[in-house]
């Protein structure tokens, strides 16, 4: 069952959660992904870094992002820490890479 907690502090209980899920060495990350560099960022995340991408969807609550939002600003500080600065900031710029580049194919430009 899930707490009731302020929306205000659904940022840190996101946080708070993702301490537990990395001290379990259960490692996600939450992001509303789509088709083809949804799949690529899922593998991305497991191949580079053992991360389980959990895929959410844009029908939502505030609430709900405040926790993802807290959950990932967590998540990316551990994995930033364990496989270097840059390294989430890295693997999103490629996947962004990977959809204009899927854009192309499909539509020209």
């Amino acid at each position: 069952m899930m707490e009731n907690v302020p929306p205000e502090r659904e940022r840190d209980r996101g946080r708070s959660e993702c301490e537990s899920y990395i001290a379990k060495g259960q490692l996600r990350f939450y992001w509303q992904t789509r088709g083809a560099w949804g799949d690529y960022l899922t593998t991305q995340m497991d191949e580079r870094f053992g991360v389980e991408v959990i895929h959410t969807s844009d029908m939502t609550t505030a609430a709900k992002v405040l926790f993802e939002n807290g959950y990932n600003e967590r998540m990316s500080e551990h994995i930033n820490s364990t496989f270097g600065d840059e390294s989430i900031k890295q693997v999103l710029a490629d996947v962004e890479a990977f959809r204009e580049r899927q854009y192309r194919e499909h539509f020209g430009g």
